[in-house]
């Protein structure tokens, strides 16, 4: 972030194309979880309002900023909205499984860490996030995700909500499809590398001046500083404001 910013800053002393780049890449950051496909469905499924107003979440699927970002997007939180989070750090004996290098069928035993908080907004609104340090890919720590609405809810690929008669429906969360989204499920692409190259299409398109950034890079700063606030309350005990 701050090379890109230096970069900005230098490149506005000089004059056409490449000013005009470097000043739209400074205001742009990588971040690839909204996109991920089953989020994405799910964003775009609470602007119909099919649950009316998200006001509660419980996150157990992205560590630190990733879930910072999905937490402020499905709520509708402002950025500039103030907040105040509690977070607590466990250890729990966990069979191990696979790391990112290596595969365990041994049996073998290791404490884990799991780090639970509790994010309270100032409109009210409340997420719990929850994460294990296995979870990104242990086969026996499973992603969930949890959305209340005024009426209705989505727990995981489900949506269960009031239609105009105020009669209880349900349905799957259908994933919406584009060229890109078919091609990476032909090549057997996995959700987070689908999401990246969805990233990568949007901000070539931004770069170009032909689309709107992916993620802000004001919306990645405080996606930071919900995360950095949170690790402060864990290592403090107590709660911390934002």
């Amino acid at each position: 972030m701050q090379h890109n910013a230096k970069k900005a800053k230098f490149a506005i002393v000089g004059s056409g194309w490449r000013a005009a780049f470097y000043v739209r890449i400074a205001k742009a950051f990588p971040e690839q979880f909204h996109l991920y496909p089953e989020y994405s469905a799910i964003l775009s499924l609470l602007k119909k309002d099919l649950i009316g107003e998200p006001t509660t979440l419980n996150i157990s699927l992205a560590h630190e900023y990733h879930a910072a970002s999905l937490i402020r997007m499905i709520l509708r939180i402002p950025i500039d909205m103030k907040f105040s989070v509690h977070a607590k750090t466990y250890e729990f004996p966990t069979t191990e499984t696979l790391t990112r290098y290596e595969r365990f069928t041994d049996g073998r035993i290791a404490n884990k860490k799991r780090t639970a908080a509790t994010f309270e907004f100032e409109n009210g609104k409340v997420a719990f996030y929850d994460f294990d340090s296995e979870q990104y890919r242990s086969p026996i720590r499973k992603n969930t995700l949890k959305i209340q609405g005024v009426r209705g809810e989505i727990i995981d690929r489900k949506v269960y909500y009031l239609d105009e008669k105020n009669e209880a429906q349900e349905m799957d969360i259908a994933f919406e499809t584009n060229e890109l989204t078919q091609k990476a499920a032909a090549k057997k692409l996995s959700p987070d590398e689908t999401a990246i190259a969805t990233l990568m299409q949007k901000m070539s398109a931004y770069t170009q001046g032909t689309g709107a950034t992916p993620y802000p890079l004001e919306e990645a700063i405080q996606d930071s500083y919900m995360a950095i606030q949170m690790l402060q309350s864990v290592r403090k005990g107590k709660s911390i404001l934002g």
